[in-house]
């Protein structure tokens, strides 16, 4: 039995829709291919899709047995994201009574088989996937998340161009900006929606202080100097220069800010991992003097 071919077939409980998405096209692409089975319903099928897709989000377009459809950031608007996706285990029959995903291999390529259900309604729907999608719609929002990241704005005091010698220069992110920033990928398909969404959360804070010597590190993002505070406090995000800027390139030490997020991937089809740890970095040019005694009669 095969779906009609409609934006969103519905199935009964129980019923196999074979079709599989792909991503053999460029990086901010994914398809969906349908592989009917040769019946005459499956004909219907095949026929079917040989048509301009309706205008959805991940608006996509159809070319022989494949359907594009685009990967798209954000939330999709649509409720089907609130549907979900899950592995379809079997007993492994060598093993006995371990369970295991369905897997199966066509072309070389491997591919799972997976569960999709929704709130407030009975239906199911199975579908095979290929691995190489999750890896894809992983890489596409990792790598709008990294942009993202990029925005962060870092403070020292003193200013950067006004530090001194066995002074302790605080340097700190304003926590209004220290938070997690979630960012969420998603394709769009006559079967449903499938989404990704990578959650960084800032870690620690990092100052590289230009000068050969190590870096220093603390957690969170440090405090705020203000004048109240005065010149004597300690800060746990605070290096001292030892020496002035004087004899570097345009007077000045080439330091860098850094921050470490934790990463986390979720999908609404059973992935969830934490990925290694990013790190966003500033150049951050400071200038550094040595104040001089004066001695008056």
């Amino acid at each position: 039995m095969f779906p009609s071919a409609t934006p969103n077939p519905r199935r009964s409980r129980g019923a196999l829709v074979t079709a599989v998405l792909v991503c053999a096209v460029p990086a901010s692409t994914a398809s969906v291919a349908l592989a009917p089975r040769t019946t005459a319903r499956a004909t219907t099928v095949e026929m079917a899709v040989q048509r301009r897709l309706p205008g959805v989000d991940g608006d996509g377009w159809a070319d022989d047995d494949t359907i594009n459809a685009r990967v798209s950031d954000g939330v999709p608007r649509t409720a089907d994201a609130r549907c979900s996706w899950a592995v379809v285990t079997g007993v492994d029959p060598v093993a006995g009574t371990t369970e295991r995903p369905v897997t199966r291999t066509v072309a070389g390529v491997k591919e799972t088989l997976y569960q999709r259900t929704c709130p407030d309604n009975r239906d199911s729907w199975y579908q095979w996937i290929k691995d190489s999608t999750k890896t894809r719609l992983v890489d596409h929002v990792s790598s709008t998340a990294a942009d993202k990241l990029k925005s962060l704005v870092f403070r020292t005091a003193p200013a950067r161009d006004r530090l001194v010698v066995n002074v302790g220069t605080w340097f700190w992110v304003p926590r209004a900006m220290w938070k997690p920033i979630s960012v969420t990928a998603y394709i769009t398909t006559p079967v449903g929606v499938i989404s990704v969404t990578v959650t960084a959360t800032p870690s620690r804070l990092r100052f590289d202080p230009g000068n050969k010597d190590d870096a220093a590190w603390c957690d969170g993002p440090g405090d705020a100097w203000t004048a109240s505070i005065g010149d004597a406090a300690v800060s746990d995000c605070m290096y001292t220069y030892r020496h002035a800027s004087d004899d570097e390139p345009n007077k000045r030490f080439v330091a860098h800010t850094a921050v470490e997020w934790n990463l986390r991937v979720k999908s609404n089809f059973g992935l969830s991992f934490p990925l290694p740890h990013a790190r966003t970095t500033v150049t951050t040019p400071v200038t550094v003097r040595e104040l001089q005694a004066v001695l008056t009669p």
